[in-house]
């Protein structure tokens, strides 16, 4: 639908982490799921500074959910969405790729959620809601 050659698109296998180290991408696209658990694997991995280094050098990250979640600096201010049980080190550093931060599936939530996010990030920094059919270009 968006004109992507399907023989193009390598998924990631935790199996064989290395098979993606040496490839350059144009694309960098990271899925939902559980916020805590994609920041832990992204560090496990190194795909943190993999996917940074992308982007310096031109890849396009497209963020879905926790993916977008993943971008932000800090995800702390969604813990009360997942299990955060993967950070042990209480470090909720994420890849810091905007300055902004994302409150995916509004459609889902209200008002509550924002206040629940306000508390972490503050007033100050903007917080961009997003719909479930709603996708946002930064």
């Amino acid at each position: 639908m968006l004109g992507f050659n399907k023989a193009d698109i390598i998924v990631f296998d935790e199996a064989n982490p290395d098979e993606i180290k040496n490839q350059q991408f144009r694309y960098i696209v990271v899925l939902g799921g559980n916020t805590f658990q994609l920041l832990y694997k992204a560090e496990k991995y190194n795909l943190d500074t993999f996917i940074k280094n992308h982007i310096e050098n031109g890849a396009d990250y497209l963020g879905f959910s926790a993916g977008a979640y993943l971008a932000c600096q800090n995800i702390e201010y969604v813990k009360n969405f997942d299990d955060n049980n993967h950070i042990d080190n209480g470090d909720f550093s994420a890849l810091g790729l905007t300055d902004k931060y994302m409150l995916c599936h509004f459609d889902m939530r209200g008002l509550a959620e924002i206040q629940m996010c306000r508390k972490f990030i503050g007033d100050e920094v903007e917080l961009i809601t997003i719909d479930n059919n709603q996708f946002v270009v930064l």
